[in-house]
C-alpha cells in the first residue's frame, strides 16, 4: 500500500492517487448534504467502505460507525486509515440479500473503488476477482441506525433486500450511488425507485450528482 495526501491506498491505484487529487475530499459535497439531512448521529453504516474516505469523516460526526468492505487489499488500507478511531468497527465483508460467499470482480484497472459482486455462478473471465463473504444488514441486528451509505457498484438493490427489516425499524437516511457500474446488476436510478416502491419504505429521494439520498417521509416517521 502507499500513502497519498494522508490516505493509504492500494499500490495499484491510479484513480484516487492521480495528479492534483486529494482523496480525503472525494465526494465531500455529498457528505455535507447527507449530514445536513441526518437528524440523529448515533450510528452510521458504511457499506462498500473502500479505504475509509467516508468512514473517516463519519467517525467525526457519529457516535459509532460500522464499515463493511469485502476487498482484502482495500480492507488493509481501511484498517490503516482508521487506526486509533475507537468508535469505528470494521468488517471484511460485503452486503447482499443473503449471508453467503460471492465473487467480487474488478471492473476498471487502476481504480481501487471499482469492485462489484457478480451474480452467484456467473463466470467473469478476464477480470481480477476475489471470493468474499457477504452478509445481510439485517443480520447485524443493530439496535438503532441513523445513516446507511451504500456504494456497491450496481449491487445496491441486493443490499436493500438484505436490509428491509432494519430500514423499516430504524428509518435511517440512505445515500446510494447510481452510476450503474455493476457487472451483473447494471443498476440505474429507475431500479432503485422500483425497489423502494416494492418495499414500501416511504422515503423521499434527493438527487445529488451521481448519488441519491433518501430521507424518511414525514408522514411515515
Amino acid at each position: 500500500m502507499k500513502q497519498v495526501n494522508g490516505l493509504w491506498l492500494p499500490d495499484s491505484d491510479t484513480h484516487f492517487s492521480g495528479p492534483g487529487r486529494s482523496p480525503l475530499n472525494y465526494e465531500i459535497g455529498t457528505r455535507q448534504v447527507v449530514l445536513g439531512l441526518t437528524k440523529e448521529r448515533r450510528l452510521a453504516l458504511d457499506v462498500g467502505a473502500h479505504v475509509g474516505i467516508w468512514t473517516c469523516h463519519l467517525a467525526d460526526e457519529f457516535g459509532e460507525v460500522v464499515s463493511l468492505e469485502p476487498n482484502p487489499e482495500n480492507f488493509e488500507c481501511l484498517q490503516k486509515n482508521t487506526e486509533g478511531m475507537d468508535n469505528v468497527t470494521l468488517r471484511n465483508e460485503g452486503a447482499s440479500w443473503t449471508s453467503d460467499m460471492m465473487t467480487l470482480v474488478h471492473n476498471r484497472e487502476g481504480n481501487s473503488g471499482m469492485w462489484s459482486l457478480a451474480h452467484p455462478g456467473e463466470k467473469v473471465p478476464g477480470h481480477k476477482s476475489h471470493f468474499v463473504k457477504v452478509i445481510t444488514i439485517d443480520s447485524l441486528a443493530l439496535p438503532y441506525l441513523d445513516l446507511i451509505k451504500i456504494d456497491a457498484e450496481g449491487h445496491e438493490p441486493g443490499v436493500l433486500r438484505g436490509a428491509m427489516s432494519t430500514i423499516e425499524r430504524c428509518r435511517p437516511v440512505l445515500c446510494m450511488e447510481v452510476k450503474g457500474n455493476g457487472v451483473a446488476y447494471s443498476v440505474v436510478t429507475d431500479a432503485l425507485y422500483k425497489a423502494f416502491d416494492e418495499f414500501s419504505f416511504g422515503y423521499e429521494p434527493h438527487r445529488v450528482g451521481s448519488e441519491i439520498i433518501y430521507t424518511p417521509e414525514k408522514n411515515n416517521g
